[in-house]
């Protein structure tokens, strides 16, 4: 839209000049060449919860708060990488390994199964390891929810940001035409 103005804007500065009979007397202003800025797009606040919701920080980061980004995403796969381990290591506790000697293609191999142990036997993970799963599971759950919010209001956030900044960037432009009968021609543009 500000490169349209321009352009009309020399269009006209051109025909203007072209009227009078003393190019010496036109003066015209050159305004400054606008440029397009992507900060100055705003975020959609529903897209932002959606991306943080999807790949956890990835909404933040959408929002350019890279720090938050960064640590939401950090915790909330660190622990979510805590309680995976900690599953496999309760699955190891609870399974035995089974090996039985067998004929495949005509060569003697011994293949390995893994198969669950009777429920007399089972055991459980100790109790620093269950406070451990616990926490880390309320951890992905609370830093999930907190993280979708997070975006959202992130995004609000930033929308304010640039409208506040934009609205001290406006681009004015006047230009005006002294003809040989003393006449004054003004030209406001505003974007």
């Amino acid at each position: 839209m500000k490169n349209v103005g321009l352009i009309l804007l020399s269009l006209f500065s051109f025909s203007i000049s072209a009227l009078g009979t003393d190019t010496a007397s036109a003066s015209i202003l050159k305004p400054e060449i606008a440029t397009y800025s992507y900060n100055t797009v705003p975020h959609d606040p529903f897209a932002s919860a959606l991306f943080s919701g999807i790949v956890m920080g990835s909404g933040q980061i959408y929002n350019k708060e890279y720090g938050r980004g960064l640590l939401c995403g950090s915790i909330y796969y660190t622990n979510l990488l805590i309680v995976w381990g900690l599953i496999k290591h309760f699955e190891a506790l609870n399974t035995d390994t089974v090996y039985i000697k067998g004929i495949s293609k005509g060569e003697e191999k011994i293949f390995q199964f893994f198969t669950p142990k009777p429920d007399s036997e089972l055991r459980g993970l100790p109790d620093k390891e269950k406070a451990l799963l616990v926490a880390s599971i309320a951890t992905v759950g609370i830093t999930w929810v907190w993280g979708i919010v997070d975006a959202y209001l992130g995004a609000e956030r930033y929308n304010r940001k640039i409208s506040l900044t934009s609205s001290e960037n406006k681009f004015s432009c006047q230009l005006g035409y002294a003809m040989d009968r003393g006449m004054l021609l003004n030209v406001g543009l505003k974007f």
